[in-house]
């Protein structure tokens, strides 16, 4: 490739490149970064600290007991609503 653009005449006698050497900057991006890795940072602290391993090695556990599938006999739960501070709550509860 070089050589047929020699002989086409495309590459200049003369550049006028120029080189400047590489250096780290400062700018808005590095600021970001650094935060974000601070943020990380605290972020696996407080996931160690409150036990997110334990939490994690439960649930990769299967469940003691499965639950039990409703029969035709046992009763349905009925639901029931609870008003506290202007907000209705739902919940369902045993028919007795």
């Amino acid at each position: 490739m070089e050589t047929l653009f020699g002989i086409l005449g495309l590459i200049p006698d003369q550049r006028n490149a120029k080189v400047v050497e590489a250096s780290v900057t400062w700018n808005y991006t590095t600021v970001l970064n650094v935060a974000f890795l601070v943020l990380s940072a605290v972020l696996v602290v407080r996931f160690l600290r409150t036990g997110g391993p334990a939490m994690f090695r439960m649930m990769s556990r299967p469940p003691e007991a499965p639950m039990p599938r409703p029969s035709a006999e046992a009763p349905m739960p009925r639901p029931t609503s609870t008003r506290m501070n202007g907000s209705t709550f739902a919940r369902c509860t045993p028919r007795s």
